[in-house]
């Protein structure tokens, strides 16, 4: 494809944006202003005008879906053959960063990066070779596991080691006068140990957890200066999508790549173990003098609403005072919402007191480029059910004006809002769909593979087992068994013992159920020994023909089945994410594992996202982020919902060891008015409203 041909359909700012290459650049690109087109357009371009080759491109991107999506909108513009761009969320760039250079590092190259549930395993196991007295209680010594990986996770964002945090708790403690002061600076002190322990089990174990990938990385291209030089050589651009969601990590690791003499200046030389020789030095000295990659980072500070994942809106904010000569290009022109919707999120965001539009008085005001629309329309009803229903009405009626289901979304702050407008939409038979409604592990589909694995390994497990029977998976009759089951716990004989008798109260059609049921638990029984968790239950699903049934009732429109094949997906994925992080990969380990996971409370949830079906999406506002909707209804406004109460953490890291640069006024009630800003501007056609008086 020729530059021509990449620039064609775009819009002035868009297209001086794509073709300015000679510096740093910063994109201000507001909701629905093509942010995306941008930047793989400018991925296109670069290659088209031999700027650079594929492989001397670099695009980061905060989530695997979003890189995934970059990747596909590449493949299709840019010229066959010249798909060596390497598309990568920071995490997935360090990790493939260390594995490269695990050797050199002194890594293993067989090291696993473990999941947020998988490190609360590990922990779990080794509980009591941490030094823990305040976060140990005696009644519950798991009780503070979970906070204390996030707490360290947070560290991490923050590029905070254990023996920075060691030398401060301590001295902390050593200058504490008062009680007060003496009793946080011993909780400091406690984690600080704890922190410096879980980094050494880690290591020692051949294990890392996201937050190290980067740590890692950075500490690897202060400390190896053949290992920056060979990055810098290696790409010529580096692309940041979504900047505004990166963290304080995240944004160092782009600064000591693409900023000549950074390394100097971020360098600590108290934290490297080994003084670098006069060849290091002089080594360095040439890397201050190496070109560095262009860098062009793309975001919206109006849409930074992931604080509570560790998300720094200051990095985008600073970004002009952090590299010299920036080029600054704001896009304006909204593809998707009515001016009338643009207008209400404008009135609504410029009261934040921090913003980029106010810092460098530039104009963030969104035009669009469709038309005026109507004004967002209030919904105010006497109790949260009748909002709930007049939601549902203004949608079923809506729908008759050749709209799709899938066209609307009802946006609620937190799962717990959500039962009123899943309850209308039921009683108005309106198909809808919620990814919050439960989690994986509570959904009737999966309790039933649960059941199946269980009476596999155990089987004395009565309640499993006439689970699994009674489930649509083998169809007997739930009144008849249940008799039985009551009769056999008054015998102490197993159900399954029981039922391969001859039962007098069992008739010939639900006996042959049972039997073949019965039969399938014998045969995976004796495979069980050679075949690990994931190939047992997909050979029972196949066997028991269960999949073939969902997949037959999907194909007939129905949307039930077709979540409960993507729940299935989602077990199956559980499943794999255990067997990758253990080597015993067998029935009875893995059922100690999914024991702990509920135990800890580990519920993943998971959502049916698939355009395909239509059905009205129930989301929460958070997660209503990156989707567009034609009518969106923003539900139970109320006060304590926007702004929500400002919850702390159970560990809030010290101020002093805070290295971001802090957003000054209220910066909850800004982060708040921020996530309404994105939730607005959600909406195509029509915004929505809406709250009831008994809240």
């Amino acid at each position: 494809m020729q530059a021509d041909e990449i620039l064609e359909g775009l819009n002035s700012e868009q297209r001086e944006a794509v073709k300015y290459n000679d510096g740093p650049l910063l994109i201000v690109a507001g909701a629905g202003t093509g942010k995306t087109a941008v930047i793989t357009k400018k991925i296109a371009y670069l290659i088209a005008e031999k700027l650079a080759k594929p492989s001397e491109i670099l695009a980061l991107t905060f989530t695997k879906k979003a890189a995934y999506e970059m990747e596909e909108r590449v493949d299709i513009i840019a010229p066959y053959g010249y798909n060596d761009v390497k598309i990568k969320t920071f995490h997935s760039f360090a990790e493939e960063f260390l594995q490269e250079n695990a050797y050199y590092l002194g890594f293993s190259t067989n090291f696993k990066v473990l999941s947020d549930i998988q490190q609360i395993l590990f922990v779990r196991e080794r509980i009591f070779d941490f030094d823990l007295k305040i976060f140990r209680p005696l009644s519950d010594p798991t009780k503070f596991i979970a906070d204390m990986l996030k707490y360290f996770s947070r560290l991490k964002d923050e590029v905070i080691e254990p023996q920075t945090y060691t030398d401060f708790a301590q001295t902390s403690a050593d200058k504490a006068q008062i009680e007060a002061e003496k009793e946080e600076a011993e909780k400091h002190l406690e984690l600080a140990r704890a922190y410096a322990t879980y980094q050494k089990m880690m290591i020692a174990s051949d294990r890392l957890d996201f937050g190290d990938t980067l740590l890692y990385m950075l500490k690897a291209l202060q400390e190896k200066p053949s290992l920056l030089a060979r990055l810098r050589q290696t790409y010529k651009y580096i692309l940041v999508d979504e900047f505004q969601d990166t963290n304080y990590s995240q944004n160092e690791l782009l600064k000591i790549l693409t900023i000549a003499n950074l390394k100097s200046q971020i360098q600590n030389p108290k934290q490297i173990k080994n003084p670098k020789s006069e060849i290091q030095n002089n080594l360095q000295s040439e890397i201050c003098n190496l070109p560095c990659p262009v860098v062009t980072v793309v975001g919206d500070d109006d849409q930074s609403i992931y604080k509570f994942r560790g998300a720094s809106v200051s990095n985008i904010m600073a970004f002009t005072e952090q590299y010299p000569n920036v080029k600054q290009i704001v896009l304006k022109e909204n593809y998707r919402s009515t001016q009338a919707i643009l207008d209400a999120s404008y009135r609504l965001i410029k009261n934040n007191e921090e913003r980029l539009e106010t810092k460098y008085k530039i104009d963030k005001k969104l035009i669009s480029a469709t038309e005026q629309g109507s004004e967002p329309e209030f919904i105010y009803k006497d109790s949260e059910q009748e909002e709930a229903a007049s939601v549902a009405e203004e949608i079923k009626k809506l729908k008759k004006q050749e709209n799709n289901y899938s066209d609307f979304a009802i946006l609620v702050r937190g799962n717990k809002n959500a039962l009123a407008f899943t309850n209308a939409l039921s009683a108005h038979k309106i198909p809808f769909t919620f990814s919050g409604a439960e989690g994986l592990f509570r959904k009737q589909v999966i309790k039933i593979l649960i059941s199946f694995l269980s009476i596999l390994s155990n089987p004395t497990d009565n309640l499993a087992l006439f689970n699994l029977l009674t489930s649509e998976v083998v169809g007997v009759g739930y009144d008849g068994l249940s008799v039985i089951l009551h009769k056999v716990r008054s015998t102490n004989i197993p159900l399954e013992e029981y039922l391969r008798g001859k039962v007098a109260e069992i008739n010939a059609e639900e006996r042959g159920k049972i039997e073949k049921a019965l039969d399938l638990l014998t045969k995976f029984r004796r495979e069980s020994v050679g075949k690990n968790t994931g190939e047992i239950l997909y050979e029972f699903l196949q066997e028991s023909d269960y999949l073939k049934m969902l997949s037959s009732r999907e194909k007939e429109g129905s949307i039930a089945d077709a979540e409960k094949i993507i729940s299935i997906a989602s077990f199956f994925d559980r499943i794999r994410g255990f067997q990758d992080a253990n080597l015993d990969t067998g029935l009875q380990k893995f059922m100690e594992y999914l024991d702990v996971l509920l135990e800890v409370g580990e519920d993943a949830k998971e959502s049916s996202d698939d355009p395909n079906f239509d059905a009205v999406r129930v989301l929460t506002f958070h997660a209503g982020k990156g989707l567009e909707f034609d009518y969106v209804f923003m539900a139970g406004l109320i006060d304590s919902r926007f702004p929500g109460a400002n919850r702390s953490n159970t560990f809030e890291v010290p101020v002093e060891l805070i290295k971001e640069k802090l957003p000054e006024g209220d910066v909850h009630v800004q982060e708040e008015r921020r996530l309404f800003y994105v939730a607005i501007t959600r909406a195509k056609k029509k915004l929505y409203l809406s709250s009831g008086r008994d809240y």
